[in-house]
């Protein structure tokens, strides 16, 4: 992802799995937003210190423990504004719905209800950096490269939520998922078999 400054995926294991949170940053201002914390809090204190960064937001595509294993730590360590969705709430979270925008530093994130997998499931599309090729879609468990969540709740609904609003954001958008490598939409429209 080194043609997308200020993007990380920050990997952490959960039991036999590696989970995936996100960090992103305005590489100006130097503000962070996280998605979702993962399972440990040194990986995130580490890079946040590197770059000498400041986090003011935190968002959770959705509430399974693997995801928000550390909330509370990142919350105390960090006091970020916290946003989560109305059908999975956390504590203390501003709860969101689809089309709810989040700002910080030049950076602007949209969430979108991609929900099948668990109840209120989001993603948040980031934009505004000037210096990223196109759009960051940090997705969850909606998406994985080459495959999808799955549907605990309802397969129908996660497979057309991912292909009418997760694969028509624009093609070289980078897909940032809860597990596994990075990927493009042009890449998942192209060979992942639930497209």
């Amino acid at each position: 992802a080194s043609r997308w400054p200020g993007v990380l995926q920050l990997p952490t294991r959960y039991m036999d799995m590696i989970v995936n949170s996100y960090l992103l940053w305005d590489t100006v201002s130097g503000e962070a937003i996280l998605c979702d914390t993962g399972t440990e809090l040194a990986p995130i204190r580490q890079t946040l210190d590197a770059h000498k960064l400041k986090l003011t937001a935190l968002c959770v595509t959705h509430a399974h423990g693997d995801h928000v294993a550390v909330l509370d730590e990142v919350m105390v360590a960090y006091k970020p504004r916290l946003f989560a969705s109305k059908s999975e709430p956390v504590p203390n979270a501003t709860l969101i719905e689809e089309g709810a925008e989040i700002k910080v530093g030049a950076l602007n994130a949209r969430a979108f209800l991609v929900d099948g997998h668990s109840p209120g499931h989001l993603a948040y599309v980031f934009q505004g950096a000037s210096v990223w090729p196109a759009p960051v879609a940090v997705v969850g468990d909606a998406l994985f490269a080459g495959s999808m969540g799955g549907g605990a709740v309802s397969y129908d609904r996660l497979r057309k939520n991912m292909q009418t609003k997760l694969l028509t954001l624009p093609p070289q958008t980078l897909v940032c998922p809860g597990h596994g490598p990075t990927t493009t939409v042009e890449e998942e429209k192209e060979h992942n078999p639930f497209a």
